[in-house]
């Protein structure tokens, strides 16, 4: 498939992780994004900081689901059926030269399970939450070692490939991707109130490492596997012919607004079959490096040879907003100014004069390549565009193997799909006959 000889392709620029350690790869498919986030902004009322791109369980929504309801799930874009987490990272934009923003082209995610003693490591306890990385704080701290922005040639460390410091230079790859592990030592707790404390890093003889280590410390006893997500970009040529090479120019920006990159961050909530992950982690013969899940006895029975995965559809409805799939963007969907390089690293606060907060919509259309992957859903009021030239000029730039179009998600699923008329009617919280979100099955 293209999908993985890309993947594996890209996964070649990742940070080496030793195969004496034993680890495991987990395809996963984009299930979809939205501006939603049920670890930081719960419930169905609050006006989520910016947008997501979510893989794993299709149930996902705006609260969180218990480890039950997530076994529910219909199904799940990781390639492991037994795999009903989800896993979510802020979306990546396109800056272009017009200052408006473009949702970049999502190539496809791997998260890797990094073993360490499979003696003493265990599997994770059902419903545990963690969060590597800060969206509000790109100071280097603690909470941020584990995040690495990568390009086909090089690792930019906690820096997007703009012109905006000297550590990254200003030429633009083709591939772009985010690597962000996760801190594998525990307390037994799911979560604390910053939604990292109840974890820790491994420590070596200088203490925390999220690259390193050997040793959980004495605060943190309980050894789990080492999440690292790699979730993979192209940027297109149309974009590469336009990249801007002036001091402090940018061209990729995080959903929330940075423009340098050390916000960058991921979330992760359990749900696997726990039987499965723990045979998983005690049998050598899924523990060999670069190991295909199907080779893996505990995974066989639910892997998705068929690519199945790559075409779960979510079940639930979505903000009513665009998100820079349709048309380019004034603003970034939220209250996301530019945080630009000599804005700190605290994010700046700020809400666009034209902002609406919306209500929720069953989605109408599906954003598709013409590879039939991804496939995730969207609301777009098409009826509100006199033309559909601006529409052709942005799906232009892309070169045919990129090339993306709308279908209708009716056509796609059995899953309840909204009309234009449902689109226009929630696009403002105030006005919004759906101010509750629905999913379908819970």
């Amino acid at each position: 498939m293209i999908l993985y000889a890309i993947l594996a392709l890209l996964a070649t620029s990742a940070k080496v992780v030793s195969a004496g350690n034993g680890q495991f790869a987990i395809d996963i498919s984009a299930l979809l994004t939205a501006r939603m986030d049920p670890i930081i902004d719960p419930g169905n009322d609050k006006d989520v900081g910016h947008v997501h791109t979510i893989f794993g369980a299709s149930n996902f929504r705006s609260q969180p689901n218990s480890h039950d309801q997530m076994q529910a799930a219909k199904c799940t874009s990781a390639m492991v059926g037994a795999d009903k987490s989800n896993y979510w990272v802020p979306t990546l934009f396109w800056k272009n030269p017009n200052n408006e923003y473009e949702a970049a082209y999502l190539q496809g995610a791997r998260a890797y399970y990094v073993i360490g003693d499979s003696d003493k490591t265990e599997p994770f306890p059902d419903g545990l939450r963690m969060i590597s990385g800060s969206a509000i704080n790109r100071g280097h701290s603690e909470k941020s070692m584990g995040i690495s922005l990568v390009t086909a040639e090089t690792d930019l460390g906690p820096y997007l490939p703009n012109n905006t410091n000297t550590a990254t230079g200003n030429t633009p790859s083709r591939q772009f991707s985010y690597h962000i592990r996760f801190p594998p030592c525990g307390t037994g707790e799911l979560d604390s109130a910053d939604h990292f404390s109840h974890m820790s890093w491994l420590h070596d003889v200088n203490g925390p490492s999220a690259w390193g280590g050997d040793r959980c410390p004495d605060s943190h006893p309980i050894r789990y596997p080492t999440i690292q997500l790699e979730v993979y970009w192209t940027i297109n040529i149309g974009q590469r012919e336009k990249w801007r090479k002036g001091d402090g120019d940018v061209n990729l920006v995080l959903a929330n607004g940075d423009e340098v990159g050390g916000s960058l961050h991921a979330d992760f909530v359990m749900g696997w079959d726990r039987n499965v992950l723990g045979r998983a982690i005690k049998d050598p013969a899924c523990l060999a490096a670069d190991i295909r899940a199907s080779a893996c006895p505990a995974f066989a029975p639910t892997v998705s040879s068929d690519d199945s995965h790559m075409h779960c559809r979510y079940q639930g409805q979505i903000p009513d907003e665009e998100l820079g799939y349709y048309k380019a963007l004034k603003n970034l969907p939220g209250k996301n100014p530019a945080w630009g390089r000599d804005q700190g690293d605290s994010k700046p606060e700020g809400t666009p004069a034209d902002y609406k907060k919306p209500g929720w919509t069953w989605p109408n259309v599906a954003w598709e390549s013409e590879a039939k992957f991804p496939q995730w859903p969207l609301a777009i009021d098409f009826a509100s565009e006199p033309s559909g030239e601006a529409t052709q000029d942005f799906l232009n730039q892309f070169t045919p193997i990129l090339r993306y179009r709308f279908v209708p998600w009716s056509s796609l699923t059995s899953n309840p799909a909204g009309t234009h008329e449902d689109v226009r009617a929630n696009l403002d919280w105030n006005t919004a006959p759906n101010k509750v979100q629905q999913v379908y099955g819970l």
